[in-house]
């Protein structure tokens, strides 16, 4: 097992497995993809996204009042995804984008230097990483 610290924005884990044979290595894979998913601290929550004025990253858990499925509204479809799944990608117009982070930096909500060095490392991350292609929901704004 090995962390991969690549930024302040993300770490990854690599996990390789050596077994007698292919079938074994797999089993015990799966077993764990199994635990993560059942043992996921997001499943459940209800969470915020937020940029502190320093342009910093912030998650937040929301208190929520309990709630039944029948109380959320959302196409059906949609519903299963988030059920099952908690990534979600958010698709906007670079451009737009680009505008909207402008205007907060200009308003002091988040700081140019904060701003810039997130977009630094932000777009090489997406091109490499292309999460949208694992998104169970997307959203385009």
């Amino acid at each position: 097992m090995a962390g991969d610290e690549r930024s302040h924005f993300e770490s990854r884990l690599t996990l390789e497995v050596l077994a007698p044979d292919q079938q074994m290595a797999r089993a015990l894979l799966d077993e764990l993809g199994r635990r993560r998913q059942a043992l996921n601290v997001y499943r459940g929550q209800a969470l915020s996204f937020a940029f502190t004025p320093h342009g910093r990253f912030r998650l937040d858990f929301l208190r929520m009042p309990a709630s039944e499925r029948s109380q959320v509204i959302l196409p059906e479809a949609d519903l299963l995804a988030i059920e099952d799944h908690t990534l979600i990608w958010v698709d906007a117009d670079p451009a737009v984008t680009e505008r909207r982070s402008r205007e907060r930096v200009a308003a002091g909500e988040i700081d140019a230097e904060g701003y810039e060095g997130w977009m630094a490392e932000e777009l090489p991350f997406l091109a490499e990483d292309r999460p949208w292609e694992r998104a169970d929901a997307m959203v385009s704004s």
